[in-house]
């Protein structure tokens, strides 16, 4: 491990610290990662509205737990973008 770092005291550099994304950025990556989870949840929806007879009422009951968070984290990060 290094000593040497932005955030660290002995960095030589004029400018401390790493830098801080613009909101731009932060928007774009917001967007990406609700895109990213509304195909999770589109994914395990069907995977519930097809065959499950194969599942343990465990693994179901994971399921429908896994698609109620994936659905308040798409709320939460959609409320985060206005």
């Amino acid at each position: 491990m290094s000593l040497y770092g932005p955030s660290r005291p002995e960095w030589p550099g004029k400018i401390k610290g790493y830098p801080v994304p613009t909101k731009e950025y932060r928007d774009e990556r917001r967007k990406e990662k609700i895109k990213r989870e509304k195909a999770v949840l589109h994914s395990m929806e069907n995977a519930l509205d097809g065959d499950v007879s194969d599942l343990t009422p465990v693994e179901l009951m994971r399921l429908k737990g896994a698609i109620e968070y994936s659905k308040k984290l798409i709320n939460l990060l959609e409320e985060n973008d206005k």
